[in-house]
């Protein structure tokens, strides 16, 4: 804390802080003695949520999203995500961001295949899907999408599609 304070940093034992805009928080962590990793990674997370919530790059549609189970490359078609719609309509042309191995982005939804039951069994391109519903999702560019990644539909994003963030 004297070196910090040394540097001209005000610091502080990370559960006695008030006020984290203007101290440096210390968390204690010791590998040999495996203490201290959770409440790094609860203090990384806490401020990460409180301090990039008005980053405003990105407008999400909170009431509309799914989650991406499975990531195939078809021959013909592109990148496919079956994916299962928790809330909200998810509709054909929508923006929605991802995970990828290169980082987060945004794409369009180019169209959606849901399974027919019934006499005709396989697959029929629908225009829109409400939610808890399992639904294959074209994307309109090549991303290398993690599988178990959350699907959010977006409103209004800057930059150009598939655009890190």
């Amino acid at each position: 804390m004297s070196a910090l304070y040394g540097q001209g940093f005000q610091s502080e034992r990370y559960d006695r802080i008030t006020d984290f805009t203007r101290t440096v928080a210390i968390v204690p962590v010791s590998g040999k003695l495996h203490i201290g990793m959770p409440d790094l990674l609860m203090m990384l997370a806490g401020l990460a949520q409180r301090y990039l919530e008005n980053d405003i790059r990105l407008r999400t549609d909170e009431t509309r999203g799914g989650t991406v189970i499975e990531v195939k490359r078809e021959e013909g078609t592109g990148v496919t995500l079956d994916t299962v719609i928790y809330q909200g309509v998810l509709r054909a042309g929508d923006e929605i961001a991802l995970n990828t191995r290169d980082g987060p982005a945004v794409t369009r939804v180019r169209g959606m295949l849901i399974n027919t039951h019934g006499r005709k069994k396989g697959l029929r391109e629908v225009e829109s899907v409400q939610a808890a519903a399992g639904v294959r999702v074209l994307i309109s560019d090549k991303l290398d999408v993690i599988p178990g990644t959350p699907m959010i539909v977006v409103r209004g994003a800057t930059g150009t599609r598939s655009s890190r963030r």
